[in-house]
């Protein structure tokens, strides 16, 4: 429980998330934007706080984030205040944001449960659903890495209370598997989780069948799902219908086959979301099939108790046999083309990482070789300087000889000089003795 001080303290984080008091810093989203400040937002996303930080001096510092819509970036900017987001609203009411600090103590993550953070009693929608899928989007593009741990475990939970609509199912896994693989596996793994309960619904609904047809995205959902559903039985049934659709596709004139790319996904959004009166006449008219092939089945083995020849006359189950078995077999055919791609594949790796390591030689020689020749030339360089050292040394002592014959020559400058005196005074001497 938070004391007084602590009680403080969190309002006045309220106040900064519901205020423009201090802010340095905005996020914009498609029609609205939000004042925040660097010092809280930056070291929980790296990707915000690269986006600041490379941004010029002069630049004003704000953040475009115009490919989501307001409510997404809203639970994003809640969640970094708070450690908390609601999926119904954004961060504009302070006391609804001060009442959760109050709940929640410090805030700690995902204290809130889905539908309860004021006491309200809500039913999970796909609006609801789409809102932490999207939430799981804007983390993973701005590495909000505990946001988007939180965004999954609150599409769990609503997963877990979401009662069955195959068609918010088709919705939720066409954005799902828009996004790359690596970046939703999680989310991947609970609406696979989600539809493995429902195979029986998945197998006898039209707008599945269609869904798998035209969207690309949902056809690699489903190949995903063989192997995830939870026993044989239902593999095999998921086998033998998504073969028996392919063979439906293979068979279909061209110009019956709608185009493909995001204005079909768009199309069939729109006709799911208004809930196609031909689509639930198709579900009706399913659901009749399915009665008389159970009414026929019945038939046939009361024809076989009588004693009637019906031999040559399969039964819907045998039929569903035939089909699971050929769904197997395609099953295994696809299994043996994707181990030869991975031989191949492993082969081909091979022969790249041996021809790597032969360049690593080449390099390794090479650099040899540039040691070698560097080697040459600091001896090269070592001589010339001892070479220069010894020029030196000579030409000092040229110039110490030269000084001692100019000295010498100073010298013998000097004797003849005393000589000529010598000579002067011996001429004196003999004028004297003339003179006497």
């Amino acid at each position: 429980m938070a004391n007084g001080y602590q009680q403080s303290l969190l309002a006045s984080m309220a106040d900064l998330l519901t205020s423009n008091k201090y802010s340095d810093m905005m996020i914009l989203s498609k029609t609205d934007g939000f004042n925040v400040h660097r010092a809280i937002v930056c070291p929980q996303s790296e990707g915000l706080a690269s986006e600041i930080d490379t941004l010029l001096p002069d630049s004003a510092p704000i953040i475009n984030c115009h490919e989501y819509d307001v409510e997404t970036v809203g639970r994003m900017v809640d969640f970094l205040y708070t450690q908390d987001y609601d999926p119904l609203i954004i961060p504009r009411d302070a006391e609804f944001i001060k009442a959760r600090f109050r709940a929640n103590g410090l805030g700690q993550q995902g204290s809130s449960d889905e539908g309860e953070d004021d006491g309200r009693a809500l039913t999970v929608t796909k609006d609801d659903l789409m809102a932490h899928i999207l939430v799981h989007d804007i983390a993973t593009d701005y590495d909000v890495h505990l946001l988007k741990t939180l965004a999954v475990e609150k599409f769990k939970t609503a997963l877990e209370i979401t009662p069955w609509n195959v068609e918010v199912c088709i919705g939720l896994i066409d954005h799902i598997y828009q996004q790359p693989a690596g970046q939703s596996s999680k989310l991947r793994t609970l609406i696979m989780d989600f539809a493995s309960d429902h195979v029986a619904e998945l197998e006898n609904s039209r707008s599945y069948k269609n869904a798998v047809q035209k969207l690309e995205t949902v056809k690699a959902f489903s190949d995903d799902l063989v192997p995830h559903a939870r026993d044989e039985m239902a593999r095999g049934a998921l086998r033998g219908l998504f073969a028996r659709l392919r063979q439906t596709q293979h068979d279909r004139p061209s110009e019956e086959e709608s185009p493909s790319g995001d204005g079909e996904t768009k199309e069939y959004n729109e006709k799911s979301a208004t809930g196609s009166t031909e689509d639930q006449q198709d579900e009706i008219q399913d659901n009749a099939e399915g009665q008389n092939e159970g009414e026929e089945h019945q038939e046939h083995e009361e024809q076989a108790q009588e004693g009637d020849d019906v031999s040559q006359v399969k039964t819907p189950r045998e039929q569903l046999l035939d089909a699971t078995k050929e769904g197997r077999e395609e099953q295994q055919k696809r299994d043996e083309e994707d181990r030869d791609e991975q031989n191949q594949s492993e082969e081909d790796q091979r022969e790249e990482d041996e021809e790597d390591e032969d360049d690593d030689e080449e390099d390794e020689e090479d650099e040899d070789e540039e040691e070698e020749a560097q080697g040459r030339n600091e001896k090269s360089q070592s001589e010339d300087v001892e070479s220069q050292e010894s020029g030196e040394e000579r030409q000092k002592g040229n110039e110490e000889h030269q000084k001692g014959d100019k000295e010498h020559q100073k010298g013998d400058k000097e004797h003849q000089k005393g000589d000529k005196e010598n000579q002067k005074g011996s001429e004196k001497a003999q004028e004297s003795e003339q003179g006497v």
